[in-house]
């Protein structure tokens, strides 16, 4: 169980599962590897960092260092934090507001974003969903991560229409 309160007040936490508060996400590139590594992947072996074939542990997640994603719906902030006692807030990300954005995403790159409630009500169902099933089922939009990592798109896959833009905050004095 991990708690975690947010800049706006909201006190998050993972007692409860499946927890609104958690997202995973993962580079167009980690899901890729993951695919070639095992194109029969469950979905919950992805999540869970389990490698079925060989069966041991395996991080899908290549990162510096390990992080964890946190989502409050009640500002709709996203952290991305250590996964520690005492760890910090890495980056913080805020919803914004926009009108007739016209971007090129030229050199952005896609990610993908499980929230827990999603993946444990569908796992509830199907816990044999593959990974690449998922992946199918559920297109509709496309989340671009701009060359700085500073800014997020979320766009339709049918329109191509941005639906909504993430940015990251500058760090605060008080985080």
């Amino acid at each position: 169980m991990s708690r975690m309160l947010c800049k706006c007040g909201e006190i998050l936490g993972t007692s409860a599962t499946p927890s609104p508060y958690s997202l995973s996400v993962y580079y167009e590139k980690e899901v890729i590897s993951a695919l070639e590594k095992n194109p029969d992947i469950r979905l919950s072996d992805f999540l869970t960092d389990w490698d079925a074939v060989n069966e041991t542990q395996y991080g899908f997640m290549k990162r510096s260092e390990p992080v964890e994603y946190w989502y409050c719906p009640e500002c709709r902030r996203v952290y991305e934090t250590q996964p520690q006692i005492g760890g910090q807030w890495l980056r913080i990300y805020q919803r914004a507001e926009f009108s007739d954005i016209t971007m090129s995403f030229e050199g952005w790159s896609r990610i993908f974003i499980f929230t827990e409630i999603d993946t444990d009500s569908l796992l509830e169902v199907s816990p044999q969903l593959r990974l690449s099933e998922y992946l199918h089922k559920h297109e509709g939009l496309l989340y671009l991560l701009s060359p700085d990592e500073k800014t997020l798109v979320a766009i339709a896959d049918d329109t191509r229409n941005v639906q909504y833009i993430y940015t990251q905050e500058e760090p605060s004095m008080n985080a």
